[in-house]
């Protein structure tokens, strides 16, 4: 359930990710994935994918996320309150991918996205575009940064990702440029912060805030912050929930997970 000002919803959901894999005989790893969904009432399937992998690295083609998706920051709630909405939505919404490329060693995980050319939706942006996302964890310590091109524009964003652990406390900080090609576009840029907190092994809590710049010169920040937890119950059942004021509307949702 959730609160949108004085309007009270009903949320249902539910999301199945199918997956075949196997092994080639020297060793190549080969599979494919896809979801089946259904969003209250209204049922699709989505995020078609195929995959092989090796000493090589790892390639995956079809419905793919650019490589700069990488780059993010946590929400709260059961279902979202859009806390990472508005400093997201930098990282440049038309530039997709079809193919991506990862390879990891010793800690360090470069990954490299395109689009070779689909018939997709979500790649109609047009060929050419390019993300890259580079993450180093040392320890409790993770640095990422991440950057992507749309071919069809010339914009380009940038990110940076943070992220430490000390004992039950985890802290995380982003940030996001987007820089437009147009001289008479005004570049944007914004950033996040997290804090989570393990109470014990069933419950956790966290806490986020961000803010991000709009694309009118004198326009206010787009602010937002929340605070939400996960209780598990056992069994894979857990309650969550959380409040949030995003861009100056106040929201709330309490919901069963499985």
């Amino acid at each position: 359930m959730g609160r949108l000002n004085t309007d009270v919803t009903l949320h249902q959901e539910l999301d199945f990710n199918i997956v075949a894999s196997g092994e080639s005989d020297n060793g190549i790893s080969f599979g494919a994935s896809m979801d089946i969904d259904t969003d209250n009432g209204a049922s699709s399937t989505s995020d078609g994918e195929m995959f092989i992998s090796g000493a090589f690295g790892k390639l995956s083609f079809g419905n793919v996320d650019s490589a700069l998706d990488n780059i993010g920051l946590a929400d709260v709630g059961f279902d979202g309150l859009d806390v990472d909405n508005g400093l997201e939505a930098l990282r440049g919404s038309a530039m997709g991918a079809d193919v991506v490329y990862s390879y990891s060693i010793e800690g360090l995980t470069l990954t490299l996205s395109t689009v070779v050319g689909s018939s997709s939706v979500k790649n109609a942006a047009g060929e050419g575009d390019f993300g890259m996302h580079v993450a180093y964890k040392a320890g409790d310590l993770g640095i990422e940064v991440g950057y992507a091109d749309d071919d069809s524009t010339g914009d380009t964003s940038t990110g940076l990702e943070l992220s430490y652990k000390m004992g039950a406390v985890s802290l995380g900080a982003t940030f996001i440029q987007q820089d437009f090609k147009a001289a008479a576009t005004r570049d944007l840029s914004g950033y996040g912060i997290s804090v989570g907190y393990a109470v014990n092994d069933a419950l956790s809590l966290t806490a986020v805030m961000a803010s991000s710049e709009r694309g009118a010169a004198g326009t206010a920040d787009l602010d937002a912050s929340g605070i939400g937890f996960s209780y598990s119950m056992g069994g894979g059942l857990s309650v969550q929930g959380g409040v949030s004021e995003v861009d100056n509307v106040d929201k709330w949702d309490l919901g069963l997970a499985m």
